[in-house]
């Protein structure tokens, strides 16, 4: 970028501007993330999490006797509802704007025949939560949950 004698001059396809020695930068806000089609805008990072290809929330959770809990994460409350081996409802700390979000929930395999797999319960998706039930390939998922020792969930969607 330059100035040209003090006059305003803007670079043309990059957002930024000066006018009189006075640099400024033209900020993305979040209508502007949303529905993403600018080029030239910077991007906060408070601002950043309303892109929709950003996770909304994530977490690694282990299982221990039973006993769920989150190890890390972003955008999920600590409390974890536990409803029977392998039934967690997970609690978002922000809801989404509608129950229309994506999930990924990955299980690590364990020492049971066959691993395991995890599967949403969509019937108990809400803005604030989502309850996941993880079950077990060794028992042909014949709606017997189990508690794998550590399992991952990831959200996408506005909130």
């Amino acid at each position: 970028m330059f100035m040209n004698g003090g006059d305003a001059v803007s670079a043309a396809g990059t957002g930024l501007t000066a006018s009189g020695g006075t640099a400024s930068v033209n900020f993305a806000v979040q209508a502007d993330m949303e529905t993403p089609s600018s080029a030239v805008l910077s991007i906060p990072p408070s601002v950043l999490i309303h892109h929709p290809c950003i996770p909304k929330a994530w977490g690694m959770f282990t299982v221990t006797a039973g006993t769920p809990v989150l190890t890390v994460g972003y955008g999920i409350s600590s409390t974890i509802g536990d409803g029977g081996a392998g039934l967690f409802t997970i609690n978002w700390t922000t809801n989404f704007s509608s129950a229309n979000y994506g999930v990924v929930v990955t299980c690590d395999r364990t020492a049971v025949p066959g691993g395991t797999s995890a599967n949403t319960v969509p019937a108990s998706r809400a803005v604030g939560s989502i309850q996941i039930q993880l079950y077990s390939e060794a028992s042909n998922f014949l709606n017997s949950g189990f508690d794998s020792p550590q399992f991952t969930v990831v959200a996408w969607g506005d909130q």
